[in-house]
């Protein structure tokens, strides 16, 4: 899937979260597959950010910031708890491999909060 559909993808899904927020009925099967689906396309986007085409010049450091902004703007949209604890986790275990140790200490305890 290109970049470019995957922003369109989470951009509809998160206009229907927030159309459900405001009062759309659904049930409490698709709300849980549509956070399943976000969560997802999340993951996937996160896949080509960190591993690109060969071709394409990049600047990890600066690619995976942009990933950590997508993943912060969907906390606000993601309300299941596993998904967000899993999603803290594996940013926590990127950023620790990148030896970035206080971010990923940061979203290690943002995970122990969703724990509870």
């Amino acid at each position: 899937m290109s970049p470019q559909h995957l922003n369109q993808a989470i951009e509809a899904l998160k206009d229907l979260e927030q159309r459900i927020s405001a009062g759309m009925q659904v049930d409490d099967q698709t709300q849980a597959l549509l956070q399943d689906t976000l969560v997802l396309l999340l993951q996937e986007r996160l896949i080509d950010e960190v591993d690109p085409p060969e071709e394409v010049p990049w600047d990890f450091g600066a690619q995976f910031d942009q990933v950590l902004e997508a993943f912060e703007q969907a906390g606000e949209v993601l309300e299941a708890q596993f998904d967000r604890l899993r999603m803290h986790l594996n940013v926590g275990d990127t950023l620790y491999r990148l030896g970035r140790w206080q971010e990923a200490q940061s979203h290690y305890e943002a995970a122990q909060k969703v724990a509870g």
